[in-house]
């Protein structure tokens, strides 16, 4: 074996043990019960943490997407992205990141949403949500930000944040519902909002199945 070989085996090690730590620490039976169930235009869907295992169906999430729903999300065009940078998105520690997924009945991904602890205030967390073109205006995106919300309580977490394109108008009037405000406008014009979530009053129960 020469001296290419072997950096190519002893990464590729490296990886193997790495995905079995995190896929241990992802069928703890802690992070299985946030799975849940909820249908839709008469569609059984999968709310379900996020997994290791999920890497190449996050991929192919992905490129189904519209320029616009890649644009407003991203804040980019679509090009491609590495297998690396989705392993870094698929391998969390379900605490100071932590991400759903939305799943239908072929077992292709139709949502993604996570948050992010912020590294500055551990009492806040930055929400990120992406749903696919087709299975928009059905109120998943609204389901699947309670949803997070309620785990980010859960752990501890008191204010959520989003930066959003001004022109995205769907997602701002959404959030605008879900009790998000206007916090201040960045320096290249995109939007703050943010949502003190530990005043938000309990409300109606998810329709989870």
């Amino acid at each position: 074996m020469n001296g290419n070989d072997k950096n190519v085996y002893y990464k590729n090690f490296i990886y193997d043990v790495l995905d079995l730590m995190f896929l241990i620490a992802r069928n703890d039976p802690n992070i299985e019960k946030y799975t849940r169930f909820l249908t839709r235009n008469d569609e059984k869907l999968t709310i379900r943490p996020i997994s290791p295992k999920d890497d190449d169906a996050v991929l192919e999430l992905y490129y189904s997407l519209s320029q616009e729903t890649i644009y407003f999300r991203f804040f980019q065009t679509k090009k491609n992205v590495p297998k690396s940078r989705v392993r870094k998105f698929t391998r969390i520690d379900y605490q100071k990141n932590f991400a759903l997924v939305v799943e239908n009945p072929q077992k292709k991904l139709i949502g993604i949403g996570r948050y992010i602890v912020d590294e500055h205030d551990e009492d806040a967390a930055e929400m990120s949500i992406v749903i696919r073109d087709d299975y928009q205006r059905r109120g998943i995106g609204s389901i699947l930000i309670k949803y997070l919300i309620s785990i980010a309580k859960e752990k501890g977490i008191k204010k959520i944040y989003a930066t959003v394109l001004s022109d995205n108008y769907k997602i701002l009037k959404t959030i605008d519902k879900l009790g998000f405000k206007f916090q201040r406008k960045l320096e290249d014009g995109d939007l703050r909002v943010e949502s003190d979530i530990s005043t938000l009053k309990e409300e109606e129960p998810l329709p989870f199945d």
